[in-house]
Formats: structure tokens, C-alpha cells, sequence
């Protein structure tokens, strides 16, 4: 309810901006000098004017954008849909990589990771940025990742997944301690 009332009062509040900005852009355009001097008398000559112009048009700009996000519809949360006999299962895009990510982190050379996954008709496509420790074999290690992800997530949430891509952003440097 407040969010609501939050959006209307911007809503409200940058309509009036926007129509206050355009009434000074076209007074400051288009008004004869001599009547803009005596409506603005701090105003002094032609270059005021296309100032005072190009600051009510970015004013409005900043208030038509303020517009547009108080009016907005919100996005839908990305989910991959099921259907099931007892009715339907939507399992949120959040969910699933977190499960991608779970699984990623158990195997052993993994440093650091992202999981992104992206449904599709066909399956889900789950894509990995890892970090590794550089003392297993890359390629070994990228395969384990694959299956590993790809068994994990589809025996937990129980949807298809179409590929794991993994992409090695780079080797973190092995914890060894110094020996003084």
C-alpha cells in the first residue's frame, strides 16, 4: 500500500516538474527578449536564455524518466514452469542457480563462481564463470563442473537441462602459507 501511494506521489510529482520545465523551456525559447527581460530581470541577453533553455530540457528529460519508472509495470520474476498431476511448479531462475552454484562448489579446485541459468523451450541452459586453483587440469576440472551441475540441479528440481557452459575467467592464486 505505501509502495503505492510512494509511486503515485512521483508519479504526481514529476508530472508537475515536467510540465513546469516545458512552460520555462518555451518562455525562454520562444518569448520576445524584451518581454522575457522584463518577466525575468536577472536574465540578461541571449545567452541566459539558451542556458536556462537547455537546463529546463534536461529538467525535463530527468522528470519524464522519473515518470515512466513510477508507472511502470514490474518485471515478472523469471521462472521455469512445470506441470505436474497435482497441478503446476514454478521454480524461480534464483532458485536454480543457486542450486548450480551449490553443486559447483563441491568440486574440489573451484575458487570462486557465478551461476547464471537461462530457461528455454528446449531445456535449461546453466552457464559457469569460475575462478580455479590451477592445480587440477582445466579440462578435467571443466568437465567434472558439467556433470556435476547438470546431474545436481536436474535430480533436485527435476527440470531438463540443456547444457552447462563453463568459462574459466582466470587461475586465483594457491593458498600457501610463508615458511620464515
Amino acid at each position: 500500500m505505501v509502495r503505492g501511494v510512494d509511486r503515485f506521489l512521483l508519479g504526481l510529482f514529476s508530472l508537475a516538474v515536467a510540465v513546469l520545465s516545458l512552460l520555462v523551456f518555451a518562455l525562454a525559447m520562444w518569448l520576445h527578449p524584451i518581454v522575457f527581460q522584463r518577466l525575468v530581470p536577472w536574465a540578461d541577453g541571449d545567452a541566459t536564455r539558451a542556458v536556462l533553455g537547455a537546463a529546463m530540457l534536461l529538467l525535463f528529460l530527468a522528470s519524464a524518466r522519473f515518470l515512466y519508472l513510477a508507472f511502470r509495470r514490474a518485471a515478472p520474476p523469471l521462472t521455469v514452469d512445470q506441470r505436474t498431476p497435482f497441478g503446476d511448479v514454478r521454480i524461480a531462475v534464483d532458485a536454480l542457480e543457486s542450486l548450480a552454484a551449490a553443486a559447483a562448489r563441491r568440486i574440489r579446485g573451484v575458487r570462486e563462481l557465478e551461476a547464471r541459468v537461462r530457461p528455454s523451450e528446449s531445456g535449461t541452459r546453466i552457464a559457469l564463470r569460475v575462478s580455479v586453483d590451477g592445480e587440477a587440469p582445466i579440462p578435467d576440472l571443466t568437465q567434472a563442473l558439467q556433470a556435476a551441475v547438470k546431474e545436481h540441479v536436474e535430480r533436485i528440481a527435476g527440470v531438463t537441462v540443456q547444457d552447462v557452459t563453463v568459462h574459466v575467467a582466470g587461475v586465483a592464486a594457491s593458498r600457501v602459507g610463508r615458511v620464515e
